[in-house]
């Protein structure tokens, strides 16, 4: 009977921590349609691109995906409520809704993968070609000005060239493959560069978001949060996709 009283006493008070967790998950996206009380991001942008083994496209242009994606990450944080302020140095002291925000280092990196072409009749027929792909990697500080307490991410979007093909065969021991690759051109590095600012603005609003929660309810909440696209407050059980930690 007493462990029955236990685990009962126990999932009200579980109940009672996700409700107002919820509640304060609210509260702090509310708090971004309020002037007074919303979220101050004092960013530093960037203004050098590392380019990493680029030899399958030559007129990559720095200043553009540069422009892309500081404009973008801007737009969006501003997108969810968030008061950004562009700054080549951060203030003395901040309050506590005010946070910094540096794009640390961005990187456009060529690789190599491998795609292949398989017959639907004949499955051991297949047919590899190795392909180029393009990473979008951004490194991104918070709390930069404070080295005890300040985390790295990274994120990554990528895009690679596309392989389409289909075996003939005149007989089962007689095949070739006809195949075509799209290769990677300058846009596709564009709108990765847009995808990846767009994606790390939602990822830093959810930081914030989780890091609210967390810290008003002391770290007894077990679901995380988000917002959609339609800047709704979404709840889960397991965590939303999100930066890589570095440091």
């Amino acid at each position: 009977m007493m462990n029955k009283n236990l685990l009962l006493i126990f999932s009200i008070i579980l109940l009672n921590i996700n409700t107002f967790a919820q509640t304060t998950a609210m509260e702090f996206l509310n708090n971004q349609m309020n002037k007074s009380k919303k979220e101050i991001i004092y960013i530093k942008l960037t203004n050098n691109l590392i380019q990493t083994n680029i030899t399958t496209i030559d007129d990559v242009n720095d200043s553009i995906l540069l422009s892309i994606f500081n404009h973008e990450i801007v737009n969006s944080l501003e997108f969810y409520g968030l008061d950004v302020k562009e700054v080549n140095s951060y203030p003395d002291e901040l309050k506590e809704n005010e946070h910094t925000l540096e794009i640390s280092q961005m990187e456009i990196e060529q690789y190599n993968f491998y795609d292949s072409i398989t017959d639907e009749y004949y499955p051991k027929l297949k047919f590899y070609k190795q392909l180029n792909g393009i990473k979008i990697n951004v490194w991104l500080t918070f709390d930069a000005q404070n080295e005890n307490n300040k985390l790295v991410f990274y994120n990554e979007e990528q895009i690679g060239d596309a392989l389409d093909g289909y075996f003939e065969c005149i007989e089962k021991d007689s095949c070739f493959v006809n195949y075509e690759i799209v290769n990677i051109n300058p846009n596709d590095l564009y709108l990765i560069t847009f995808a990846n600012a767009r994606n790390s603005a939602e990822y830093f609003f959810n930081f914030l978001l989780n890091r609210y929660v967390y810290i008003q309810t002391n770290g007894l909440d077990t679901n995380y949060y988000g917002i959609s696209n339609q800047r709704m407050l979404i709840t889960r059980k397991q965590p939303f996709n999100n930066f890589d930690i570095v440091e």
